[in-house]
């Protein structure tokens, strides 16, 4: 129980801190991609609370151009050929990548988190 308070509290800092500024500005990016694991999708997936900020920001009228790619338990090399194929088939403004929670800190994944980011 306190794992999962513990992932709501922080889901709910990156929606305030990250993810509402972003959505709601003027010049928000009109093709975002989500990549990650359950992180980035569970409790109705970031992807999908950015498209509910920009549907209210734009009046209520519908938007579009909002996608996830998510692979539960996943670290970034795992999206590395999926990922290569989407990136080339359209034309994104951000791409927001989420790998293993402690891919870029363990010593056994720091590397493989790397090399997939670049």
């Amino acid at each position: 129980m306190e794992t999962a308070l513990r992932y709501l509290r922080s889901l709910i800092v990156v929606l305030a801190i990250v993810v509402a500024p972003l959505a709601t500005a003027d010049d928000a990016p009109q093709k975002v991609l989500f990549v990650g694991n359950s992180f980035t999708y569970y409790n109705n997936s970031l992807h999908s609370h950015y498209w509910h900020f920009r549907n209210a920001k734009n009046g209520g009228e519908s938007y579009g151009g909002v996608r996830v790619m998510a692979i539960s338990g996943s670290a970034l090399a795992e999206h590395a050929s999926g990922l290569q194929q989407r990136l080339a088939a359209d034309d994104w403004d951000v791409v927001v990548m989420q790998g293993y929670s402690n891919g870029p800190i363990s010593a056994g994944r720091a590397e493989s988190f790397r090399e997939s980011a670049r």
